[in-house]
């Protein structure tokens, strides 16, 4: 399994942060601190969305790195070339969708094979992602 699922957007938890807008001085900063929900900047439909935690590189040629926080959006449905949180065969991950010429998951990492996904095949597509979420420090 390469993503470890924490759960919904809508489950009551809410992670306040406060706002600094770049430009601003450090006293209007103080004075006027403003508090917003990471769900609400995040999930466009927050009871359609999940938060998960990459735990490979299989994605980091497009920038999600393993330990980043992906918000995956379950309310429309996949197209070619989404980003997608996906159950196949057991597992979940997230790869590129590709549809055509032949249904199939991409990585972004050179190690990882293209997974090719058979007419019978157990695929489940729960969402696509919308956000990530990753530390900027080494």
């Amino acid at each position: 399994m390469s993503v470890q699922l924490l759960g919904r957007l809508n489950n009551g938890y809410q992670l306040t942060l406060p706002l600094f807008l770049e430009g601003q001085s450090a006293s209007d900063a103080e004075n006027d601190l403003k508090y917003v929900d990471l769900a609400q900047l995040c999930a466009t439909h927050k009871d359609r969305s999940l938060a998960v935690i990459q735990q490979s590189d299989a994605m980091q040629g497009i920038g999600i790195r393993t330990g980043d926080i992906l918000i995956v959006d379950q309310s429309a449905p996949a197209s070619q070339n989404d980003i997608v949180l996906v159950n196949f065969q057991g597992d979940l991950m997230i790869r590129t969708l590709e549809l055509l010429p032949t249904p199939r998951l991409l990585a972004a990492h050179p190690e990882y094979n293209i997974l090719v996904i058979p007419e019978d095949g157990e695929l489940e597509i729960l969402g696509t992602v919308s956000h990530c979420i990753h530390s900027v420090s080494n």
